[in-house]
């Protein structure tokens, strides 16, 4: 392929490829009047390219030889980068480092072929990386603590550590009661797209200070199930959310014990007990019933007057009753 000048004088042509792949090389001289000659040639660039795996700089110029049709052959000169980045739009370039960060850029290779220098331009994009779940560093699990829990997270981009606020933002769910939470991380900044991983909330253990002191019980000669405060803290648990309640021994006069167990369902585990007195108050002693070094039982008489006739058998407000 030849080119000529009107004036013979040494000029640079300029290629800039068309979406159809036509290339149009401009001869420039000094009176303005030069020949124009078209070819069809293109180089070969990825149209796009991911952030950590750019392959920007394999460029091919066999179709741009194979245009000159044998005439010459060009030899690369030197290839420049210039472009926009995405994450804050700052210019870039133009510079012969091949870009790495999210952006647009043009890649212009010089080339000399018959003694000329010609460029050729080619537009790609670097687009940010995806967010995938194996980034997630597996989280530890945390133990209910009636607040929601929002472990720190690792995210790594092979053996780069990420930064939070820079590469990505972070979002947690279902994290307040036992069982699963989930975190969600949204790439930012070079990164993009969202991915989830899950961490384990487990239950918290009951313990025997978490019941608080039950007070002295009057005998009723029945079953006394006082009511029970269980405290986590500040926090008052839920009897038939948090726990269930029975008890042992809780009839005669003596130590009952009321037991407390995690409710299956809830953010709690184990079972803890604590025990109340059960005594005798302004009541009367069987006669007989016990003895002489024993105790002997008594009666709740809930205030009425009574008076002891014989073994086993009081005058309660004027009637006999029997006391076993």
């Amino acid at each position: 392929m030849e080119l000529r000048s009107k004036y013979n004088i040494e000029f640079c042509g300029v290629l800039t490829p068309l979406k159809n792949g036509t290339v149009t090389i401009t001869c420039q001289n000094q009176s303005g009047d030069c020949d124009v000659v078209t070819t069809t040639t293109e180089i070969v660039l990825p149209e796009e390219t991911i952030y950590g795996n750019n392959n920007a700089a394999s460029i091919d110029l066999t179709a741009f030889n194979e245009a000159l049709a044998g005439e010459a052959e060009a030899d690369q000169v030197s290839i420049s980068y210039k472009g926009t980045l995405l994450n804050g739009g700052a210019a870039y370039g133009p510079v012969a480092t091949v870009p790495t960060l999210p952006g647009d850029y043009t890649v212009t290779v010089t080339v000399s072929a018959g003694g000329n220098q010609y460029q050729v331009s080619s537009q790609f994009t670097i687009e940010q990386k995806k967010v995938v779940g194996m980034m997630i560093v597996p989280i530890g699990n945390c133990v209910y603590n009636g607040q929601e829990q929002k472990p720190a997270i690792v995210v790594k981009d092979g053996d780069k550590v990420l930064i939070l606020g820079t590469d990505y933002e972070v979002e947690y769910d279902d994290n307040l009661n036992a069982g699963l939470g989930i975190v969600t991380v949204k790439g930012i900044g070079n990164y993009q797209g969202t991915a989830m991983a899950t961490f384990n909330i487990l239950d918290k253990a009951l313990t025997n200070d978490m019941i608080q002191a039950i007070a002295d019980q009057s005998y009723t000669g029945s079953a006394i199930e006082p009511a029970v405060v269980v405290k986590d803290g500040d926090k008052v648990l839920v009897e038939g959310r948090d726990y269930t309640v029975t008890y042992e021994n809780n009839v005669e006069v003596g130590t009952a014990t009321v037991v407390v167990k995690a409710w299956t369902s809830g953010n709690y585990e184990g079972e803890i007990k604590a025990t109340f007195n059960i005594v005798g108050t302004t009541g009367i002693g069987a006669v007989g019933s016990s003895p002489a070094n024993a105790t002997a039982k008594r009666y709740d008489l809930s205030g009425r007057k009574a008076k002891a006739t014989k073994r086993g058998v009081v005058i309660i407000d004027g009637k006999k009753v029997m006391i076993k």
